[in-house]
């Protein structure tokens, strides 16, 4: 069974590119997109996705503010925080905003995803027991 994935970016460009690099891995399924936190929270609740990536910087509402609704609202939902700027002050935040795990854009994709993978397959929480970044 694939993991439902909701891609939360504002810039097109690079849900474009999650789009496409999960396309190509049969354990994931995109089911929806996001420019902004606040789309996000609102389609978390009719899409039911099982795992969120989302940017922590974005318009109308951020990503930390969306993730700490999303995961006080949403008990099945792994959230994936992601940024360009890879420093503790955001790992940090993302920690405390109760995502799951954050990820630098900058990281190895096919690495951290594999992780979620591996673990998805073993019957575990995917997303928490792996701490991708």
């Amino acid at each position: 069974m694939s993991m439902r994935v909701l891609i939360a970016d504002e810039h097109v460009t690079f849900r474009e590119f999650l789009k496409s690099f999960l396309s190509r891995t049969p354990e994931f399924q995109v089911a929806g997109e996001a420019s902004d936190g606040l789309e996000a929270v609102e389609l978390i609740a009719r899409l039911k996705p099982d795992l969120v990536l989302m940017d922590i910087e974005m318009p109308r509402m951020d990503g930390l503010e969306a993730a700490r609704l999303i995961k006080a609202h949403n008990d099945g939902t792994s959230v994936i925080l992601l940024s360009a700027v890879a420093d503790e002050a955001h790992r940090q935040a993302a920690g405390r905003s109760g995502a799951d795990a954050f990820l630098p854009k900058n990281a190895r994709m096919g690495h951290a995803f594999g992780k979620v993978v591996a673990r998805s397959r073993k019957g575990r929480n995917a997303v928490r027991e792996s701490q991708v970044a």
